[in-house]
């Protein structure tokens, strides 16, 4: 329906032109005005990683990367946290999954309600990464208080993530926390990929012991 109105308006004002962004949808890979972003060549790529930094970044410490994080580092997103990585850590990231867990601390660090949040991820996630529904999130008061916190974006009659990575983020902690035993997960074996993301936030930020109690009823 967006991208019709935008034809008409384009259509009507012919000096105008409508730049629509989204992630990746099924319904609009065949549209005729639909363009893939282009990968990050490596001097943007840099130029991002810097940004996110906010400082130089030496040539080596990109091209000592795992190949999973080179390639990650092609899009925007991934280059930009790994600069903020670089503020906060030394050494290097690990894998994609490490700077996801970067953009989850500082999205926590926010005082937003994290056990509403929480709540939200994992309801989020069943719904393949889709906007929930206002009466299962909250009252009218807490609602507010989620979107004050710019994590949160409204939807008609409902609320989703701004990004998806924070909600697989918040889906993680709601499993470290304990609030969504991984038993849960086997109910319906048609999600589990889409808790692919979110289990590996486990592994990577948790315990030992919090990623076996996670992934034993799983694996068994």
């Amino acid at each position: 329906r967006l991208l019709e109105e935008a034809r008409v308006l384009a259509g009507t004002w012919p000096a105008t032109t409508v730049l629509l962004t989204s992630r990746p949808v099924r319904v609009l890979l065949g549209v005729p005005e639909h363009r893939m972003l282009e990968a990050l060549g490596e001097a943007e790529q840099r130029r991002c990683v810097e940004l996110g930094a906010d400082g130089d970044v030496s040539e080596s410490w990109t091209h000592n990367l795992p190949p999973a994080l080179g390639a990650a580092l092609k899009r925007p997103l991934f280059a930009l946290l790994a600069g903020l990585w670089l503020r906060e850590n030394a050494g290097q990231p690990r894998a994609p999954v490490d700077l996801l867990g970067e953009l989850g601390r500082r999205a926590a660090s926010a005082g937003a309600d994290e056990p509403r949040l929480r709540a939200l991820a994992v309801r989020a996630i069943t719904r393949d990464l889709g906007p929930v529904p206002i009466a299962e999130v909250g009252s009218a008061s807490q609602v507010d208080a989620l979107m004050l916190t710019g994590l949160v974006v409204r939807r008609p009659e409902a609320v989703a993530f701004a990004l998806p990575a924070l909600a697989q983020w918040f889906a993680a902690q709601s499993l470290l926390e304990g609030e969504t035993p991984p038993g849960v997960l086997l109910d319906a074996p048609e999600d589990l990929e889409l808790w692919l993301y979110p289990l590996a936030l486990v592994v990577s930020l948790g315990s030992w012991e919090q990623a076996q109690s996670c992934l034993t009823p799983l694996l068994d």
